[in-house]
């Protein structure tokens, strides 16, 4: 039989003391957070800085108005080994390129509004009629000299848009091109495969 258990215990109520922490358990923290670059991304200066940044960017500066009747603006653009002369005038939303009409010519939806990216932002679609002549390169490198050619023609209708433009990236000629082929070599970079024997 189990000897009866007391009632009177005292229980004593003190919290029993943690260990202390190691002396360098701050250094060893160091050694991680150094890693951790998360906390210097996310500043909250950072983030607002950001955030005005995109404000800018979406909203354009002003309204677009229909420039003068027989008034044309005409700019070249070029993307690759693309090249397209872009004539801008007042209309109402007329696109042809090479005298196609801009779906007949680019038949994916993508590069269609990558070309006319500049307009649509502005939402100036339906005020100029726009005929370009693109020559060199393949659909993706049209896309982008025309785009580049129609935001320089903007810019020649209207001055105030060049801020704008210029932060979405729009006036910037994109200088990447394919990089040639070395002798020696099987492209530009990829080399035969090596054979010690």
């Amino acid at each position: 039989m189990a000897p009866a258990v007391s009632s009177n215990i005292n229980v004593d109520t003190k919290p029993v003391p943690l260990k202390s922490a190691p002396a360098n358990a701050d250094k060893e923290q160091d050694k991680y957070n150094k890693y951790d670059k998360r906390d210097k991304r996310s500043s909250p200066s950072r983030e607002l800085t950001y955030l005005t940044d995109v404000a800018e960017e979406i909203i354009p500066p002003k309204k677009l108005t229909s420039p003068a009747p027989g008034k044309v603006f005409y700019a070249t653009g070029r993307r690759k080994t693309a090249s397209a002369r872009v004539f801008v005038q007042g209309g109402k939303g007329s696109i042809r390129v090479n005298n196609n009409s801009l779906e007949e010519y680019f038949p994916i939806s993508r590069i269609r509004e990558a070309a006319i990216q500049p307009l649509t932002r502005l939402e100036g679609e339906s005020m100029f009629d726009i005929k370009i002549t693109v020559k060199g390169g393949g659909f993706d490198g049209q896309a982008g000299a025309i785009r580049h050619g129609i935001a320089r023609a903007l810019l020649q209708y209207d001055e105030e848009l060049r801020k704008f433009l210029r932060k979405n990236g729009y006036l910037t000629r994109d200088s990447r091109k394919v990089e040639r082929k070395k002798v020696g070599f099987r492209k530009a970079r990829k080399s035969p495969q090596f054979s010690k024997r």
